[in-house]
């Protein structure tokens, strides 16, 4: 089993679900975070066994929540129907993503789950899950990890490791793509430096590749987000009316980012990042 990098509270979570009997395990966390990494790990754990293994085995059953819907679901209950005396493990990543009616159905099967059956499930968004399941459900969040466990995780890396920490915002999964200079955010970053460094006008031409879709544009919020932390130390000990533009920028971006999770037009929103910010 990989060893992966995990604040030590998420460690501890980690640790006592898995010597739980709990049956429903919901885990949230940023996009980035490595909370998928984590779901597998923790089955592995409970089931003592390598992924692919299991999988072989048909002992753990994974399915994305951002591509199944309701007949992926109906799947899961049929393959529940069918008694086993091993342990098995549903992984559903995103669940989230699934509509109303899978969801709906979803909750019907835990509600009624043999003693030989688990699910672990994750969410960016817990808001969008339906508040029955999130109650079922033992939870927790995903921390980021700290610079420290960043430098001790990577060792012989330590030295670069600081740039891509403080990139990734202390996101294990997104500093992991970083080292391995296979990061969308660290595309989204060149172009939201592109992007700023444009008048409004340009902006708005500029911005139209990510209006179409709701994740890319979260990603390219992000890494505007991040590069306006970065200059505002730099920008408080030089210029306080630089400062305060910072600040309400970053004030906008975040109501955006709010927004967009809460389903709100990508193209309404594209819109006003390329008018609103004025940095």
């Amino acid at each position: 089993m990989a060893k992966l990098l995990v604040n030590k509270v998420t460690a501890a979570h980690m640790k006592d679900l898995a010597a739980s009997d709990a049956a429903v395990i919901l885990i949230s966390g940023a996009t980035g975070s490595g909370k998928s990494e984590i779901a597998s790990a923790l089955a592995e754990k409970i089931l003592g066994s390598a992924t692919e293994s299991l999988v072989n085995k048909g002992q753990l059953f994974v399915i994305d929540g951002n591509s199944a819907g309701i007949e992926d679901v109906r799947g899961i209950i049929k393959r529940i129907s069918i008694k086993s005396s091993e342990q098995r493990i549903f992984l559903i990543k995103n669940v989230d993503g699934l509509g109303h009616e899978a969801q709906n159905a979803l909750l019907k099967t835990l509600e009624q789950l043999p003693p030989t059956t688990r699910f672990i499930m994750t969410t960016t968004h817990p808001e969008a899950v339906l508040p029955t399941i999130r109650s079922r459900a033992a939870s927790f969040s995903v921390r980021p990890v700290s610079l420290a466990e960043a430098k001790k995780f990577y060792g012989e890396q330590a030295n670069e490791i600081e740039k891509y920490w403080s990139m990734s915002g202390g996101l294990a999964g997104e500093l992991k793509q970083l080292i391995k200079n296979d990061s969308p955010l660290d595309a989204a970053i060149s172009d939201a430096k592109e992007f700023l460094s444009l008048g409004n006008y340009e902006r708005l031409i500029f911005i139209d590749k990510y209006a179409a879709n709701r994740e890319n544009l979260q990603l390219f919020s992000n890494a505007l987000l991040r590069i306006l932390k970065a200059a505002t130390p730099g920008a408080a000990e030089k210029n306080q009316a630089n400062l305060k533009r910072l600040v309400k920028a970053r004030k906008t971006l975040m109501d955006l980012t709010l927004a967009l999770s809460a389903n709100a037009s990508t193209k309404l929103v594209a819109l006003k990042l390329a008018t609103s910010l004025e940095v």
